[in-house]
């Protein structure tokens, strides 16, 4: 197999450690550590759950200002990327369609079939 494999990337004009070269740029540039998310994600939890009023309040000013909720981020996205405006586009075009379908297979129900005498030739 290995044979094969030199023998047509010599063909098509490659090295034979091509696959090797490809490899390389694939690697990760660096680790995440989550170790700092972790920190302070706990200390977030900690103060939202503390018995001080002042801090739980400041702390949920924080989240609130840090964390968009669920709507927000879909409306966000929907007013930058056009995929969720050509979606609708194309829904609309299909129910469209599918409308005319149905008026001219309703129509066609209406009518009833042409009586023909077959003649034998």
């Amino acid at each position: 197999m290995g044979k094969l494999r030199k023998e047509h990337q010599a063909a098509r004009g490659q090295s034979s450690d091509f696959n090797l070269i490809l490899g390389d740029q694939f690697k990760v540039p660096y680790e995440f550590d989550p170790m700092p998310a972790e920190t302070e994600a706990e200390d977030m939890i900690h103060r939202l759950y503390s018995q001080e009023h002042d801090v739980k309040e400041q702390a949920h000013d924080d989240l609130a200002l840090r964390f968009k909720h669920a709507e927000d981020i879909l409306a966000d996205q929907y007013k930058s990327s056009k995929v969720f405006q050509t979606h609708s586009d194309r829904i609309a075009t299909l129910e469209e369609r599918r409308r005319d379908l149905k008026k001219d297979y309703d129509r066609l129900q209406q009518f009833r079939p042409i009586q023909g005498i077959a003649e034998e030739a």
